[in-house]
């Protein structure tokens, strides 16, 4: 855009030089010939001459100038603005795959459940950086800090139940690998914030050593809770055609059952200074809250770099303007060389 206007601008500038050249040419040549018009020209003073030939190339090369400048460019601004925002915004999203997370009493299941608010989630706060760890018995990290969301749906889309082998929930082994990511961004101005998805079911690791790290570090604590109060068994396996199910069983053959533990995630929230969530809405309430205090690139900020553009444009125009206010008519009488000499 800034482009087009520039060009609009030569032109017209070279549009109006040239046609006030050609009116006084054919004014003076209805009374003088050509070289008696040279002759007046010459007559000029140097001095103003010269200098409105520097005023208006420097008028010009000033607008060329504006197409080149990435400080005056809308487009490039917003998106360092947007970068800078992602930048200050870190989400990291702790997913637990373990096996207790196929449990349909959250359709589709309480692991599809977890990645679609994921889902949601990056949604509604698109100018920020996230990254992926998922756990069960162990923990590693699928995806680090990004701003490229369609890279962390990706990985959020092939992770399912078998990705990690060891058995188990062991929220201590993602917890470390969350503080691990969060130790790379020293910059205190980041806000930190931590997305915990799982249902609670069979902690182990000790987690409760981790508190005061996570404190430390600066991370707002989110815990999303994925599943239904009722206990509910672990189906494994399930045949349409012969109706037969196979649900999980403990060590004295009993079918387990799960469900959200909340007492167990109040515990750990109020351990990290956190906050246990039940809804995807409130999750993004309370990362909105700090999107809304960094994220500066409104309708306002992109109105000021337009008229940074605009008031940039403002200087060649007036440079113009002082070279048409010069004169270069000499006050020195020419010396009479008769009435029909040239």
């Amino acid at each position: 855009m800034r482009f087009v206007i520039t060009a609009i601008v030569i032109f017209f500038i070279f549009a109006v030089y040239f046609i006030k050249y050609l009116r006084q040419k054919k004014a003076v040549g209805r009374v003088f010939s050509y070289s008696a018009y040279y002759r007046i020209n010459k007559s000029k003073v140097r001095f103003p001459r010269l200098f409105k030939r520097i005023l208006l190339g420097s008028s010009i090369l000033l607008l060329i100038q504006s197409i080149f400048i990435p400080a005056l460019d809308p487009d490039k601004l917003k998106k360092t603005e947007l970068n800078q925002n992602a930048d200050i915004n870190k989400t990291l999203f702790l997913l637990d795959v373990s096996l207790s997370m196929i449990t349909t009493d959250v359709a589709p299941s309480r692991l599809e459940m977890a990645k679609i608010a994921i889902g949601e989630i990056i949604k509604s706060n698109e100018n920020s950086t996230f990254a992926l760890v998922p756990f069960a018995g162990s923990a590693f990290i699928q995806c680090p800090f990004t701003s490229d969301i369609e890279i962390v749906k990706q990985f959020l889309e092939i992770l399912n139940h078998n990705t990690i082998k060891q058995g188990g929930s062991d929220l201590s082994a993602g917890l470390r690998q969350a503080i691990r990511l969060f130790k790379k961004s020293k910059d205190q101005k980041i806000n930190k914030n931590l997305v915990i998805l799982t249902d609670g079911a069979d902690f182990s690791g000790e987690v409760a050593s981790l508190y005061a790290e996570i404190k430390s570090l600066g991370v707002r604590t989110f815990i999303l809770g994925i599943g239904g109060n009722k206990p509910v068994p672990i189906m494994l396996y399930k045949s349409t055609q012969f109706r037969e199910a196979l649900f999980k069983k403990d060590k004295n053959n009993k079918i387990v059952l799960t469900k959200l533990d909340k007492a167990k995630l109040n515990e750990i929230a109020s351990g990290v200074g956190g906050k246990l969530l039940l809804s995807i809405e409130e999750v993004n309430k309370q990362l909105g809250s700090t999107r809304n205090k960094t994220n500066n690139f409104d309708k306002n900020s992109e109105a000021n770099i337009g008229k940074s553009f605009f008031m940039f444009l403002m200087v060649p125009v007036f440079l113009l303007v002082l070279g048409e206010m010069i004169t270069t008519r000499s006050r020195s009488r020419l010396k009479w060389v008769g009435r029909f000499e040239d």
